[in-house]
C-alpha cells in the first residue's frame, strides 16, 4: 500500500539528486552530505575522539566528520 516508501540512500548527492528522483519515482531521498573537520581540540591528554581514516581528505589526526551546510544547499538547489 502506501504505508512502506522507498528512500534512495548510499551516494546520493548534488550531481544525481534529480536524476534518482525523476527516473526511479521516490519522493525522498538521504544524503550525508558530510565533510571532515579538522578540530585539534578533539584529542589531549591521551585521549582522542577523533575517528577519520587515514583515506580522507583531512590529513589531521584530529578530524570526524560533520554535515557541511555548503552541500546541503547545493542538494537543495539541484532539486528545485
Amino acid at each position: 500500500g502506501d504505508e512502506i516508501e522507498i528512500l534512495a540512500g548510499s551516494g546520493v548527492n548534488h550531481t544525481n539528486a534529480r536524476m534518482l528522483l525523476s527516473q526511479t519515482g521516490i519522493h525522498q531521498i538521504h544524503s550525508s552530505c558530510k565533510t571532515w573537520l579538522d578540530d585539534p581540540t578533539t584529542s589531549g591528554n591521551g585521549v582522542s575522539f577523533a575517528y577519520a581514516p587515514k583515506s580522507t581528505e583531512c590529513s589531521s589526526s584530529n578530524c570526524y566528520e560533520v554535515v557541511c551546510a555548503e552541500l546541503v544547499e547545493k542538494l537543495i538547489n539541484s532539486i528545485q
